[in-house]
């Protein structure tokens, strides 16, 4: 991954590095965002039933 990436900014013809730049951290971005979106419920569920364990 790491490689491909290297070779995106090494092979980038016209585009400045920035905009290779936010591209890349949009993609960073959206990718964890679906990950806690993915987790999420699963994360509520842990903190209902260790309160239910707690007895509040």
């Amino acid at each position: 991954m790491i490689k491909t990436l290297k070779e995106v900014l090494q092979d980038q013809r016209g585009i400045s590095q920035l905009v290779v730049l936010a591209i890349l951290c949009a993609v960073g971005g959206t990718i964890a965002f679906g990950m806690f979106y993915s987790w999420a419920p699963k994360l509520k569920n842990l903190t209902e039933r260790g309160q239910s364990v707690l007895g509040n």
